[in-house]
């Protein structure tokens, strides 16, 4: 099992691994309003994020939800080196009695050989590759093509899967973008990365 139970985005800082205890600076986590001067730690922003209080909530560029995006935008940002550029986000937490419901979709531009090493530092494997080796079982059952899974129909449904998303309802796949996953994605908890144009794409939930 993997992340079950434990909120993803901070716990586990999806991009760079940092210091629990770095610090950066923040708005106001209070409610208050005002903005915060000291910095603020990954447990600030956990417990922020994260109140198991039953209520979803929207951080996104793309679309309003009365959050605070710089709460959000200070979390991606502290995972990011120093020339990414953070560019869309499109973020849902819930939190409550049944426990953590993470789901997003991050936009960040970077060079291309900065995108090839972060597969390959991450270890995630292309799609592609896992049909060919006969490990994709669990990805034909995401997609929902257990029935027609040929390689053809495997592609498709992962574009179709992926296009889903708030941030990607207007991308236009090439069709010589490769699709990577962490190993052991499925339908509980999945991280997908594709890169075009100048940017890294990653898409992921996360549920426990």
């Amino acid at each position: 099992m993997r992340r079950q139970g434990t909120p993803c985005l901070c716990c586990y800082n999806r991009f760079k691994q940092k210091s629990e205890n770095s610090a950066t600076a923040c708005p106001d986590l209070s409610g208050a309003g005002t903005p915060k001067t000291n910095a603020c730690t990954v447990s600030d922003l956990h417990d922020y994020l994260y109140p198991y209080d039953g209520t979803e909530r929207v951080f996104s560029s793309l679309r309003p939800s009365g959050m605070d995006r710089r709460v959000i935008e200070a979390v991606l940002r502290r995972q990011l080196q120093p020339n990414w550029i953070l560019s869309e986000y499109d973020i849902s937490i819930y939190s409550g009695g049944i426990g953590v419901i993470e789901e997003m979709v991050v936009q960040v531009q970077m060079p291309q050989k900065d995108f090839e090493d972060y597969v390959t530092e991450r270890r995630f494997q292309d799609i592609a590759q896992l049909y060919t080796d006969n490990k994709a079982g669990e990805l034909i059952w995401l997609f929902g093509e257990e029935e027609s899974a040929d390689f053809a129909g495997f592609l498709k449904a992962a574009r179709s899967f992926l296009k889903e998303k708030k941030l990607l309802q207007s991308f236009s796949f090439n069709p010589d973008t490769a699709i990577f996953c962490e190993a052991d994605s499925d339908v509980n908890a999945y991280d997908f990365l594709f890169y075009s144009d100048g940017s890294m794409f990653f898409v992921a939930f996360s549920q426990g």
